[in-house]
C-alpha cells in the first residue's frame, strides 16, 4: 500500500511555492544560500603576512587559559592514579 504525500495546504514549514522558512525567520527559496560572512580584518602588508597573522590568531591561547587546562588535566590524572593504587 502506498501513501500519498502530505498536501501543501497542511501546516508545515512551507510558505509559498518552492520556499521554506529557516530558523532565523527569513524565507529562502530552495537552493538559495545565505550570503557568506565578510572575511575578518587581519593586519599585514602582504598575503603571506595576513595568512601568518590569521593562523597565529586562531591557534594563540592565553597563558591563563593554558595553565587552567593544564591544572584540570593534572587533577584528572592524579585522580585516576589514586583510584589505581590502593591506599
Amino acid at each position: 500500500m502506498t501513501r500519498s504525500p502530505r498536501s501543501l495546504s497542511e501546516p508545515s514549514c512551507f510558505h509559498g511555492e518552492n520556499s521554506m522558512q529557516n530558523r532565523s525567520g527569513m524565507a529562502l527559496s530552495w537552493g538559495q544560500m545565505r550570503p557568506p560572512l565578510p572575511p575578518p580584518s587581519v593586519p599585514g602588508q602582504t598575503d603571506a603576512e595576513r595568512m601568518d597573522n590569521a593562523v597565529r590568531r586562531l591557534f594563540t591561547v592565553s597563558k591563563g587559559a593554558y595553565l587552567k587546562e593544564e591544572a584540570r588535566l593534572k587533577r584528572a590524572r592524579n585522580g585516576r592514579r589514586a583510584k589505581k593504587t590502593p591506599a
